[in-house]
């Protein structure tokens, strides 16, 4: 089966949308992504935010 790729462009706007971060912005030297890649890299992203509210944001609750 053969994935669509998504431009670069498309890949900042989706992510910028689906995680409510309006000023994100990619820094990669691809131009194109496949979904998986992208739901892969969303995934990433979902968990160093949530790694980083946890750690420095509310670090009292970790105690």
């Amino acid at each position: 089966m053969i994935e669509n790729m998504i431009d670069h462009k498309d890949f900042e706007m989706r992510m910028r949308q689906e995680l409510a971060i309006p000023f994100w912005n990619l820094k990669a030297n691809k131009s194109q992504f496949t979904e998986t890649e992208f739901q892969k890299m969303k995934s990433q992203l979902m968990a160093d935010i949530e790694t980083y509210a946890e750690s420095y944001v509310n670090p009292s609750e970790n105690e």
